[in-house]
Parts: C-alpha cells; sequence; structure tokens
C-alpha cells in the first residue's frame, strides 16, 4: 500500500512536560492519548508540517525543532514513513485551518513519566510510544540551553 509521509511532533514545554491531546479513533472506537501528528504535504518539509501540525492541533509553534529519526511501521504492507521531531521553545499560535471535526483536549505529562500512560492503556499507538521513548533516550543531556 502506497502511503505518503507524516510527522509526529512531541511538544516540550519549558518544564519538560510533554503537551498530549486527547483524541477520538472512529477505527478504534476509542479515545487515545495522542502527540500532534499528520500528513507532510508535497510542497512542505518535515519541518513545515510540523509547525502547521502544532498551530492547529495545540495552538503552539516551535522556536526549536529538533529531528529525532524517521520510523516505519509495517515496510513490508505500507511505505509510509514518519518522521519524529521535538518541538521546544514553544509560543502561543494558534491556526484553524486544521482537519480536526472536534476540539482536542490538551494535557501535560512529564516525559520522564509517560509509561504510566501505556501501562493505563490509553497510550495505544505504536509510532508515538516509540517517539517518546526515542526522546527520552537520545537526550540524556540537558534538552535546553540556559547559557547566555
Amino acid at each position: 500500500m502506497e502511503k505518503g509521509e507524516s510527522v509526529i511532533i512531541i511538544p516540550l514545554d519549558e518544564n519538560k512536560n510533554v503537551i498530549f491531546i486527547r483524541e477520538y479513533f472512529t477505527t478504534i472506537n476509542q479515545t487515545q492519548v495522542a502527540l500532534p501528528k499528520g500528513r507532510i504535504d508535497p510542497e512542505q518539509t518535515p519541518e513545515q508540517a510540523a509547525q502547521k501540525k502544532l498551530q492547529e492541533e495545540i495552538g503552539y509553534k516551535a522556536n526549536k525543532l529538533k529531528f529525532l529519526t524517521k520510523v516505519t511501521a509495517t515496510p513490508g504492507y505500507n511505505s509510509q514513513i514518519t518522521h519524529i521531531l521535538l518541538a521546544l521553545d514553544l509560543t502561543e499560535s494558534k491556526l484553524n485551518t486544521g482537519d480536526e471535526l472536534e476540539i482536542l483536549e490538551q494535557f501535560r505529562h512529564p516525559l520522564s513519566e509517560f509509561q504510566s500512560l501505556i501501562n493505563s492503556e490509553d497510550l495505544t499507538e505504536a509510532r508515538i510510544i516509540t517517539a517518546l521513548f526515542l526522546a527520552t533516550i537520545k537526550f540524556k543531556e540537558p534538552i535546553y540551553d540556559h547559557a547566555p
């Protein structure tokens, strides 16, 4: 199955809390914990798509984006590549151009404690779980630079 590329963004505030959303998925008839995500349009870079999705889904833009990796979910079945980016130094910036049919509820949760969301079964999407694990592994050094 031919699929385009997509982005998943981990928005991280200055206190190292992830801004999550709760989103209803019709295919599984369940509301799940999710991250801002979406398709990369042909004229967009992953960074441009990430900024647009952040603004549409949580009302922030990132002054700093860090590319973590690209992943495939089922390479034997489809060709979709997902770019995972970490969004830092967030500022309010809302776009009302998204395809969301409902208002997405937001909540903040410490990155270091995200596994509790998996244990509660509110978070089951493998790409998001992978993204969160990568964020904790790849950035063992301080993520924020507070030097002048």
